[in-house]
């Protein structure tokens, strides 16, 4: 079951009209057809979770987050008279 709710949550498949009845996506046939080039395959659907699935707002919380990190390292540091290597 929770391979089948994968495969839905990153529309790989979707529901047809009679119930239990499902059919792959277009994202999931270029996958299928480009099998053997795993470079393209990871860059394509890389490309679906971050322009589909709120993937950009993950990686902006990220950046937020590690931006929050790197401030908070810096004030301690300079607390204890010394400088922060990520920051020039």
């Amino acid at each position: 079951m929770n391979c089948f709710l994968l495969l839905r949550a990153y529309q790989l498949i979707e529901d047809l009209e009679q119930p239990r009845q499902y059919k792959i996506t277009s994202l999931t046939e270029v996958i299928l057809s480009n099998a053997n080039n795993t470079y393209f395959v990871n860059r394509r659907f890389a490309a679906h979770i971050l322009n589909n699935l709120s993937g950009m707002a993950l990686l902006k919380a990220i950046d937020a987050i590690n931006e929050f990190l790197i401030e908070r390292l810096d004030e301690s540091l300079r607390r204890k008279n010394l400088r922060c290597l990520t920051k020039s």
